[in-house]
């Protein structure tokens, strides 16, 4: 009897181990459109109903799930959360009630929604665990999402998001924030598109990264917009470093306001360039030649400090550069 008791014990963890968002491959795109079922997140077109460790179609998977500052009771991971605040249902919006809804942004595309209210979610966050299962240890990763507002109350609310390798401590990316306006028009549902890198991790195999959407008042006053959420993709890079054979040979510098790429390899290459808060600033796409590859920065960017990201067939390589 011990030794099925253990049995069933090691079956769970091993359950539970992957019952979040789980990233099995680099320079993949892992996505969550809330339409269909992704493993360990939702089952199914998500419709409202809540959170379940073991979901039925229309469930969020409450292990990968955490979510506070409602009044009518919050959601943990690894818990059911099937009513309440946590279980508005479906709608098109225009609600009064605060909660989670599935919201119809657009013509039969669900997102995961919610309605703030006085007291709910004003502060409130939303946690969802993603899990390195790639089999080795992650630096960079890639990050985007939708922000969808429907601007129909006096009070301008935001939606920020940051990051952590602990769920204790959480960094900010301030180019992610985003605030409601605080005048309301007629408009539906808008998008916002979100998108950023996060560099310099140390995340090992079987190491968790959760992420984080908080929401709060910011001005104006009575009701309070509805949000939603969609669309997330996580792609955990496989980051080269600069002594890899395929770029022990290459140099990133800055003239004047152009960027110079020397001794990169022949093919199809990808350029980002980011600010030190996480943003796009610029973007080309070129076909490396093997000479020295010229790459205009708008005038407008400050001088400091951003990330050149270099996508190409081999790999991705990051590094630091300083606009004078």
């Amino acid at each position: 009897m011990k030794t099925k008791i253990y049995l069933i014990i090691v079956a769970l963890s091993i359950s539970n181990s992957w019952a979040q968002l789980s990233v099995t491959a680099t320079s993949t795109d892992f996505s969550i459109d809330f339409d269909t079922s992704i493993s360990g997140v939702n089952e199914g077109a998500y419709d409202g109903t809540g959170f379940n460790p073991a979901p039925s179609t229309g469930d969020l998977d409450g292990n990968a799930w955490e979510i506070t500052g409602f009044s009518l009771g919050n959601q943990a991971y690894d818990a059911t959360s099937t009513s309440g605040d946590m279980a508005r249902g479906s709608s098109t919006g225009e609600v009064a009630s605060g909660g989670l809804y599935a919201f119809e942004v657009a013509a039969s595309d669900f997102a995961f929604g919610m309605q703030p209210t006085g007291s709910d979610f004003t502060p409130g966050t939303i946690t969802l665990k993603v899990t390195n299962n790639t089999g080795i240890t992650i630096s960079d990763i890639e990050i985007a999402y939708e922000i969808w507002n429907l601007n129909n109350a006096d009070r301008a609310n935001s939606l920020n998001f940051s990051y952590s390798t602990d769920d204790l401590f959480y960094t900010d990316i301030g180019a992610l924030d985003y605030t409601s306006p605080e005048a309301p028009n007629a408009s539906p549902w808008v998008k916002n598109d979100r998108s950023t890198v996060i560099t310099g991790l140390t995340l090992d195999n079987g190491d968790t990264l959760y992420l984080r959407w908080t929401g709060s008042d910011e001005s104006g006053s009575a009701a309070r917009d509805e949000f939603a959420i969609d669309d997330i993709t996580v792609n955990f890079a496989n980051t080269l470093s600069i002594d890899d054979s395929n770029f022990e040979k290459i140099s990133i510098y800055t003239i004047n306001n152009s960027i110079l790429i020397d001794g990169l390899q022949a093919g199809n290459t990808l350029l980002d360039v980011y600010n030190i808060l996480g943003k796009l600033v610029n973007t080309n796409t070129f076909k490396a030649t093997g000479k020295i590859q010229k790459i205009e920065l708008s005038e407008s960017l400050d001088q400091g400090i951003y990330i050149v990201r270099l996508k190409t067939e081999k790999g991705i390589l990051s590094k630091k550069i300083i606009k004078r």
